[in-house]
C-alpha cells in the first residue's frame, strides 16, 4: 500500500496490528477495527473495540456521495483496493455477516464484491437491500481469492 494511501487513511501499526479508524460521513472516528499482520499470533484476525456494533468503513465518503455505483466488499484491505483504484469502496466490519441497515441512507446502486466461498451471504445481502443491490459474481483465477489479490497480481482488467 503506498503511504500517501496510509497517511489519507489514517491508517497504523502497532505490535503487528494494522489499525483502520471508522469514519463518519462528516469525517469524524465514530469506530475502529484491527487487523492482524501477517506474523502475528492472535486466533483472531480482527478485533473490535467490545461495544461496538457492526460499521461501514469507508475509505472515501466524499467519494461514495458522487459516484453513482459504490462497490461492497466484505473486507477492509479490498475495500482499500478499490480507493487506490479510484472506486467508491466501502466494506463492513463485520465481514460477510453484514446487517443491512447499514445501508438503510444509501440509496445508489451497490455492487457486492464477494470472497471465494462468500456467495451465499451476499446474495442473502443483495435480497435484504433489494432494487439496490446486485451481487458481482467474479471467477476468480487460480491463485486468488479475493479482490486484493487480483490488484496485488494486477488481474483486475475487466472486472469492474
Amino acid at each position: 500500500m503506498p503511504f500517501t494511501t496510509q497517511r489519507e487513511l489514517g491508517i497504523g501499526y502497532r505490535e503487528d496490528w494494522y489499525t483502520f479508524p471508522i469514519r463518519s460521513p462528516d469525517n469524524k472516528i465514530i469506530g475502529a477495527v484491527a487487523r492482524a499482520g501477517e506474523e502475528n499470533m492472535s486466533s483472531a484476525k480482527y478485533i473490535f473495540p467490545s461495544e461496538q456494533e457492526d460499521m461501514l468503513y469507508v475509505p472515501s465518503w466524499d467519494r461514495t456521495w458522487k459516484e453513482s455505483t459504490l462497490y461492497l466488499t466484505f473486507g477492509i484491505i479490498d475495500a482499500i483496493s478499490l480507493y487506490i483504484m479510484g472506486y467508491a469502496g466501502m466494506s463492513t466490519t463485520r465481514g460477510k455477516k453484514a446487517d443491512p441497515r447499514l445501508f438503510d441512507n444509501i440509496t445508489k446502486k451497490i455492487m457486492i464484491i464477494p470472497d471465494i466461498g462468500e456467495k451465499p451471504e451476499a446474495h442473502q445481502l443483495a435480497r435484504k437491500l433489494g432494487w439496490r443491490a446486485k451481487v458481482l459474481s467474479i471467477n476468480y483465477p487460480y491463485g486468488t481469492k479475493d479482490l486484493n489479490d487480483l490488484v496485488m497480481q494486477d488481474k483486475m482488467e475487466g472486472i469492474l
